[in-house]
């Protein structure tokens, strides 16, 4: 049996494929949440387990290569209730019993032993002694027990196994993970690293393999299971590409391309062949495995706001709040959104008004939503009023208009006011309208006379209409010849004569004196008029 794992050993290797990976995040559109193994004792459920713990730590075998956990009665066991197993129960699911390999249950025949040994002197702990020794620059040259997992942490995996074409590992069994529930999940990736006797050898080699050469590699492939045994896919890291490209720290392993699997399998291929196969050690250490676990979909029945409507001012600001029935929805978060980004903007439910304008808050949590009518109000600034709804006057009838005043900034109407246009009254030139082409019914004043009679020539009175100033005359008539009065008496004393109109007119002593009713002289025939 000696010979055997001797001869085993001399095969060992761990490979792992590099692919470029980038950072994985949770996102809440995603119909998944991811459950991580981590290997720590505060995240362990599994109860009691194999080694009778109720942590991961108790599954550490001590020493590392022969202790009583991985090498039951020194060589193995055919009982598989004394197999070496771990259950992460409650968590991922992930379950793994090292395989029955050459009829035996035995680390030497491959498996997944938990483990927690870290340092940075791979030359040092450089042999199958230190078989589950990870490597960490940053970890003592002595093997320590903290700090070499993942991000710092203490626990991890460490994988021994490989089959070749040989013919020395017809029997060899990979080992593998699969999922205890009988669930098929996708297992979405995990951090896998070297251990320090796999660097030793490919950087230094050993009696069993030469170092790596710039040609040579060593690749890890994992290969997914459905539940019926038929393989989904392969996903492959290099562990080691030639001296110079080496993992050396935890590296992210992309698996999710495996789809959903009940089982992974792993392999440790490369070029080194010392005549017996595969020569270099067949190892690598993961840890913080991701599993995909499908949300359970409960669909939001309603949405309400703790508002309707809500009014702001540029610059300011308002919060909405949303209540959404179920609480325990898988269609959450809410998603705001707004009608016009130009009005106003919401984030998570806080409203900031940009401009005057009106626009609608939409808060929406899958097929349910509710929404918000946000009015944002101008400080408004008066411009100069404006004529609207004009009625121009006309010469006999008021006119109206509407006197607007509206904001600069906004054009909302501040202010509205009917204002009447009194009527124009007409243009009159010689009696005819010049606007509306009516005709004058004139009202005459009484006149003037502006030329007296004579004896020899006609006198003239002027009128003029009251209404549009039209005018026109009348001749009055010569006055009569009279015989010359007697010298001496009455009617030949000069009298001096009253002003034309009211008062009347006195002539000469002997001549008729004529009253003038209305100031005007109305003896004589009529020259002109109307």
């Amino acid at each position: 049996m000696k010979e055997r794992i001797a001869a085993l050993l001399l095969v060992l290797v761990m490979a792992v494929s590099l692919p470029p990976v980038t950072a994985f995040a949770v996102d809440d559109a995603q119909d998944y949440e991811l459950r991580v193994l981590t290997f720590e004792d505060a995240d362990y459920k599994g109860g009691t387990n194999f080694a009778g713990g109720n942590d991961w730590s108790s599954l550490i075998d001590e020493p590392q290569y022969g202790g009583t956990m991985l090498y039951p009665n020194g060589s193995g066991t055919t009982e598989e209730s004394e197999a070496y197993t771990w259950y992460d129960a409650g968590n991922t699911e992930l379950k793994h019993t090292l395989p029955k390999s050459w009829d035996n249950y035995c680390y030497w025949g491959g498996g997944h032993a938990i483990s927690h040994y870290v340092s940075s002197d791979f030359a040092a702990h450089g042999s199958f002694i230190d078989q589950l020794t990870v490597y960490s620059k940053t970890a003592s040259a002595d093997v320590a027990t903290t700090g070499g997992g993942h991000n710092g942490s203490n626990n991890f995996a460490v994988h021994f196994g490989y089959k070749d074409n040989s013919g020395y590992t017809d029997s060899q069994i990979l080992p593998s993970f699969a999922f205890a529930d009988g669930v098929a999940r996708v297992v979405d990736h995990m951090y896998v690293n070297n251990i320090c006797y796999a660097l030793n050898c490919y950087l230094n080699g050993n009696g069993l393999t030469a170092k790596i050469g710039p040609d040579d590699w060593v690749k890890l492939v994992a290969t997914g299971y459905d539940a019926e045994g038929n393989k989904t896919g392969d996903a492959s890291i290099y562990l080691c590409n030639g001296p110079d490209n080496i993992i050396m720290d935890w590296t992210k392993f992309d698996l999710s391309g495996l789809g959903k699997v009940a089982k992974v399998e792993f392999n440790i291929t490369g070029s080194s062949d010392n005549g017996y196969g595969f020569s270099q050690p067949a190892y690598f250490a993961y840890d913080d495995v991701a599993v995909r676990f499908e949300k359970t979909v409960i669909p939001a029945e309603s949405v309400t706001l703790d508002k309707n409507t809500l009014t702001l001012k540029p610059g300011e600001t308002g919060t909405l709040t949303a209540a959404v029935t179920p609480e325990n929805t898988s269609d959450k978060p809410v998603v705001w959104a707004s009608s016009d980004e130009t009005v106003a903007t919401v984030e998570n439910g806080t409203v900031t008004a940009l401009k005057p304008g009106t626009a609608t808050i939409t808060a929406a949590c899958g097929d349910a939503q509710a929404t918000c009518t946000v009015t944002v109000a101008c400080q408004h600034v008066s411009g100069d009023p404006v004529k609207e709804n004009i009625t121009p006057p006309t010469c006999t009838a008021d006119g109206s208009h509407d006197e607007v005043i509206y904001c600069t900034i906004c054009k909302t109407e501040i202010s509205r006011k009917t204002v009447t246009d009194k009527a124009t009254g007409h243009d009159w030139d010689n009696g005819k309208c010049k606007t509306c082409s009516a005709v004058c019914d004139h009202k005459w004043d009484d006149g003037k006379v502006t030329a007296l009679p004579t004896t020899a020539k006609e006198g003239e009175k002027a009128f003029t209409c009251t209404v549009c100033g039209a005018t026109k005359t009348e001749a009055i008539a010569k006055l009569p010849n009279r015989p010359a009065p007697k010298p001496g008496t009455a009617a030949a004393t000069p009298v001096q004569s009253g002003k034309t109109g009211d008062a009347g007119i006195a002539l000469y002593a002997g001549m008729s004196l004529l009253s003038l009713t209305g100031g005007a002289w109305i003896v004589g025939k009529k020259r002109s008029g109307k």
